[in-house]
């Protein structure tokens, strides 16, 4: 985990005071040396970005002591040294508060996610990525097994749309109590933060690793637009696979809501083939199940990598 970061600008105040503000964060003088900030971001990790002055230089005490600042008053305006940070705030956000300190910022495609190449003082580079240009990102870092084979594993991706709005969608993702109101399970805890709990047990009293969705965590979410949490692969499965993770997207469609849900994360192999074909028929049933909460009499079409299936009702059994 990376907690803190340190740059240098002209500008430091400035700099870190825009900082701030693309991150929710909070702005404090750095002690140790003069006209330095630190920011510190609103998140659970103790994230914080130090702004040091142009020139500054770190470099180890000679008496084994702590880090000695000096200066380099022939220092270069640019580094090779750049920063990803995710943030809370639209695209149209980020671009009108760089537009207004007269920074570079430009939607950029990295192949497979997007950032904003924003340039401090225009000489330092951050990428900022929006909370969907997040769960695209970790869709594809959190796959090391599918650049190890040397393929690409396609997700699983599937839609429908349900007879309630976008808040009502939300909630029911989001909120303990209402998930178990359309997908019968014993318990739920889901805690609505990055990195927070998104456990459904729909065995409390089995054996470890085969409760439910045991130990999966929320990667990021938009309210009522986007929410992207891990997933475990099904225990009955042989072969040690690794937490997949899905991304829910939740669109307002003729006065109700269209729900696509991505399952990313699949390697490749025999048991990664019987994992995906699981998951097919596992995501159709909560599908419906979800549709049903709020159309129990109607059909529902599903439409998927496979084409579009259409269920009559609603699977009365409970998990996946």
């Amino acid at each position: 985990m990376l907690h803190h970061v340190s740059i240098a600008a002209k500008e430091t105040k400035l700099v870190a005071q825009t900082i701030a503000e693309l991150t929710d964060g909070k702005v404090g003088e750095l002690g140790p040396w003069p006209d330095g900030y630190i920011v510190w971001a609103s998140d659970e990790a103790g994230t914080a970005i130090e702004i040091y002055p142009h020139g500054t230089e770190l470099a180890p005490d000679d008496a084994d002591g702590e880090v000695r600042f000096c200066h380099n008053y022939f220092a270069p305006d640019r580094s090779p040294t750049h920063a990803a940070i995710s943030v809370s705030r639209t695209i149209e956000e980020v671009v009108q508060i760089a537009r207004r300190v007269g920074w570079r910022c430009v939607q950029l495609d990295r192949g497979g996610f997007h950032v904003l190449e924003l340039w401090i003082e225009n000489n330092v580079l951050f990428e900022v990525m929006t909370q969907d240009m997040l769960a695209a990102y970790l869709g594809v870092v959190h796959a090391p097994r599918v650049a190890e084979a040397g393929i690409g594993a396609q997700p699983l991706s599937m839609s429908i749309r349900v007879s309630a709005s976008p808040t009502e969608v939300w909630r029911s993702w989001t909120d303990s109590e209402a998930i178990r109101a359309w997908w019968p399970m014993p318990e739920a805890r889901i805690d609505l933060r990055i990195g927070g709990a998104f456990e459904l047990l729909f065995l409390p009293d089995g054996a470890e690793g085969q409760r439910g969705t045991e130990g999966c965590r929320i990667l990021s979410y938009v309210p009522e637009s986007m929410l992207s949490f891990t997933w475990p692969t099904p225990s009955h499965i042989p072969g040690d696979l690794a937490h997949t993770w899905v991304v829910l997207s939740m669109r307002p469609d003729s006065g109700g809501t269209e729900v696509e849900l991505t399952q990313l994360g699949f390697g490749v192999g025999p048991e990664w083939d019987a994992c995906r074909q699981y998951f097919r028929h596992a995501w159709m049933r909560m599908l419906r199940k979800m549709s049903a909460h709020w159309a129990p009499d109607s059909s529902t079409e599903i439409a998927s990598d496979g084409g579009t299936v259409t269920l009559e009702r609603s699977p009365r059994a409970s998990g996946m």
